[in-house]
């Protein structure tokens, strides 16, 4: 069952991999949007079964072909930089502890 997952998740990421490389221009795999590639593998895998087999490379060219549409947008600068909290305790602090006297 987890294996099934496992493989699954590393099905879709070997495709966006292979989409991100079918662009023109420099982007990588992280620069598209997952659900939008599950999405388009979902629609390729549900209308296979009625394609003949002589079209499958065309439908396989689309589905790369439609790879422009899963790009995000770029990232925004951050407007300050990041830091590390203080983790709040739970429970106040007793200064003085009746039994350390």
């Amino acid at each position: 069952e987890l294996w099934g997952i496992l493989l699954t998740y590393n099905l879709i990421r070997y495709q966006m991999i292979k989409m991100a490389f079918s662009l023109k221009g420099e982007y990588l795999p992280y620069q598209l949007s997952f659900s939008g590639a599950v999405s388009e593998i979902l629609r390729l895998l549900i209308g296979l079964p009625w394609a003949s087999p002589g079209a499958m490379p065309g439908h396989l060219k689309h589905f790369y072909s439609n790879a422009a549409m899963l790009k995000l947008p770029s990232r925004r600068e951050r407007e300050y930089a990041r830091e590390v909290r203080e983790k709040r305790s739970k429970y106040p602090l007793k200064n003085n502890a009746g039994h350390l006297k």
